[in-house]
C-alpha cells in the first residue's frame, strides 16, 4: 500500500509541490520527520533531547539532525518507541522504547474473538510492561558554555 506526498520546504513550512514521491506510509513520517526538523528542532541550539513516536521517524530526525551539524548524542539525544529489528544496528543505535506488541496483540484477539462469540468481556484489559532499551542515541546534556 503506497501513499503520494508532496512538500516542498518554503519558510519553515510544508506546502505543496509539483515533485510527487511514492513510498510506504513509514516512509512518509520518516521523510515529514526529517523535514519539519531540518527547519526546525535542529536549528534550536536549546532543545538537547527530542522524543518521538516511531523508530523510522527517529531515523529520519537523526539524519536531519546531522545534516543541521548537530551530533546524536553529543548535542541531542534521541528516544522513539518500537525497537525495530533496525534501531540497534542504526548509527548511533537507537535508545527505545519495546513494547510487548505480541502480547498485546494476543489479548486484543482474544478480548474480540470472546465478544463474538457472545461471550462478555473479560475484565479489565490486561497491562502492558513496556520497557526502556537503552543504547547510544542518549545522554546527558552537554554543560551550558
Amino acid at each position: 500500500m503506497s501513499s503520494t506526498l508532496t512538500t516542498e520546504m518554503s519558510s519553515g513550512t510544508l506546502r505543496p509541490a509539483s515533485c510527487r514521491a511514492r513510498m510506504r506510509p513509514n516512509a512518509i513520517s520518516s521523510l515529514l520527520t526529517k523535514t519539519a526538523v531540518a527547519s526546525g528542532i535542529a536549528a534550536i541550539p536549546e532543545v538537547t533531547a527530542v522524543f518521538v513516536s516511531s523508530d523510522e521517524m527517529a531515523f529520519g530526525l537523526i539524519r536531519a539532525l546531522h545534516e543541521a551539524g548537530r551530533s546524536v548524542p553529543e548535542d541531542v539525544s534521541v528516544v522513539s518507541v518500537d525497537d525495530i529489528a533496525l534501531a540497534a544496528y542504526a548509527s548511533p543505535a537507537l535508545t527505545t522504547v519495546r513494547q510487548p506488541f505480541e502480547a498485546m496483540g494476543r489479548a486484543a484477539a482474544l478480548r474480540l474473538i470472546a465478544q463474538i462469540e457472545g461471550h462478555e468481556a473479560l475484565g479489565e484489559v490486561p497491562s502492558t510492561d513496556p520497557q526502556l532499551i537503552v543504547r547510544s542515541s542518549t545522554a546527558p546534556p552537554r554543560a551550558r558554555r
